[in-house]
């Protein structure tokens, strides 16, 4: 099982893509069915994460495995989006 902790350090790869109306679709690879949207880059960003959370969270409570894409520590290849 994974602590609270855990889940704030671990970081994901969100694939974002811009709607044709303009909206964005975000989707965290490795997570199965996991998307959401925002009516911005940055609103759909907090959604992605929020969701991730709660995903990881419920695997945690539950007993589901983590997906392995996920990956816990730093790493010298995460950056934050710049908005």
């Amino acid at each position: 099982m994974i602590s609270e902790e855990a889940v704030i350090l671990g970081h994901v790869l969100v694939d974002m893509e811009q709607e044709d109306d303009g909206s964005w679709h975000a989707e965290i690879e490795g997570f199965r069915g996991l998307h959401t949207c925002g009516a911005t880059q940055q609103e759909a960003w907090r959604n992605a994460t929020d969701a991730a959370i709660a995903y990881l969270m419920s695997c945690q409570k539950h007993g589901d495995p983590i997906p392995l894409s996920i990956h816990f520590g730093r790493s010298p290849y995460a950056k934050w989006p710049e908005w």
